[in-house]
């Protein structure tokens, strides 16, 4: 069973990065590669980050001197025309790109291929089989009610957002909201290596009564409920990223299961500021279909 949902998993990147393929030369927004994946748009680029081991940007740039390569090879056209052709302004930045991917500058690649003819991978093979092992976190799948929070949001890199849970938390002991069933819950809306630092989304989150009113910057929300998939991460918050590879570039595509279109959460089960960074338990709750 698990082979067969991996290959599922694999075969929708493999529809992807041929669609992007052929469109190497205009603008594909994440949400358009995402629908020929046939993946919700909020986890796409973590599924394909995860499992290829780099970004769709960095795919792009890839196919793009994939294909310089071979106009190197197959033509005489000047070099300027194909670093133009692959996205480079400046023949200098084109030989850096294409000497760190083959090993060559452009002309002694072109002088090279002579002589042995370039080889382009199979979309299939630059896609890696899944390691064989378990993946080191408690991962169950549960069915939650919906949740009533009040939040504040962050914009700019996530490891900034301490002031928005300064505002809510100075916010909620005010109105003597603070109490030990409350649920601390971090909402990240935007994938890091896909978005720039300064535009990344992030909802600093508590649980509250459904009849608490929002207040200035802080408003009220209700995080759907139904079945998701809750992957325990026990250490620092640095190690977090690599939990989130970890669960989309494994866990799912041997499990089969196929995120809902709406964001993953976190919740916080203890403090920060009086916890060990190594005993920091992070829930990662990830919508299910």
């Amino acid at each position: 069973m698990n082979r067969v949902c991996s290959v599922d998993y694999r075969m929708r990147l493999v529809r992807v990065m041929n669609y992007i393929d052929a469109n190497l030369d205009r603008d594909l927004p994440l949400e358009e590669l995402a629908a020929e994946a046939c993946f919700s748009a909020f986890h796409f680029h973590r599924v394909f980050r995860s499992m290829l081991g780099m970004t769709v940007a960095g795919y792009v740039r890839r196919r793009k001197l994939v294909r310089a390569a071979r106009r190197l090879s197959d033509t005489g056209d000047p070099v300027v025309d194909i670093a133009l052709e692959a996205g480079y302004g400046a023949h200098e930045s084109f030989t850096r790109a294409f000497r760190s991917m083959y090993g060559l500058s452009p002309s002694e690649f072109r002088e090279q291929s002579k002589l042995k003819p370039v080889i382009s991978p199979d979309a299939l093979e630059l896609i890696p089989l899944l390691p064989p092992g378990g993946i080191d976190m408690d991962i169950s799948i549960k069915t939650f009610e919906p949740i009533c929070v009040a939040c504040v949001r962050h914009v700019g890199p996530y490891a900034a957002c301490e002031p928005a849970w300064q505002k809510l938390c100075g916010w909620a002991g005010q109105k003597g909201l603070l109490g030990p069933d409350t649920l601390a819950i971090g909402i990240s809306y935007d994938e890091p290596s896909s978005t720039p630092a300064e535009l990344l989304r992030f909802d600093a989150c508590m649980s509250v009564p459904d009849s608490v009113q929002g207040e200035g910057e802080v408003g009220i929300k209700t995080i759907p409920g139904g079945k998701y998939a809750v992957a325990v991460h026990v250490g620092s918050y640095s190690g977090l990223e690599q939990a989130y590879k970890e669960f989309y570039g494994r866990w799912l595509p041997e499990q089969g299961h196929k995120p809902r279109d709406e964001p993953a959460f976190e919740i916080y089960r203890n403090d920060p500021s009086f916890t060990p960074a190594e005993k920091l338990i992070t829930e990662i709750c990830v919508p299910l279909e």
